[in-house]
């Protein structure tokens, strides 16, 4: 048990509503495990926007990431500015600094696959299971 995240895209926008996780033709095969302070950046991100009322809606929940998003990102990445996550059940918060080294190529990886599907016109989406 624990968080599973993943960064994909596809070709057209989905909604919580219709949003079935082997419906859809996805690209990308980012995966994290237990990356905190990712975590909580998109936790950010939603109520920023308004689809996030708490934590917990945010399982299993697709979250569309704006090109301005995905630079945010690239640069709180690269300063290693990621917030700090209090964590959740099984969110590995307890090593999340730990977590930013390791994945920090990855993540800079992501940011510039991101940042050329989304000037596809394509939705580049994070989301996440525990």
């Amino acid at each position: 048990m624990g968080l599973d995240q993943y960064g994909w895209a596809c070709d057209h926008p989905i909604t919580k509503d219709d949003y079935k996780a082997d419906d859809y033709e996805r690209d990308g095969n980012f995966q994290w495990r237990k990356h905190a302070k990712l975590h909580e950046f998109m936790i950010e991100i939603a109520q920023k926007n308004g689809t996030l009322r708490n934590s917990e809606d945010f399982n299993c929940d697709p979250l569309e990431l704006s090109l301005e998003d995905i630079l945010n990102l690239r640069t709180r990445v690269k300063e290693e500015s990621l917030p700090e996550s209090e964590g959740g059940m099984f969110w590995g918060h307890q090593f999340q600094d730990e977590q930013v080294t390791y994945y920090k190529d990855g993540d800079v990886t992501f940011c510039d696959w991101a940042e050329q599907q989304i000037k596809k016109g394509r939705h580049v989406y994070y989301d996440c299971w525990w």
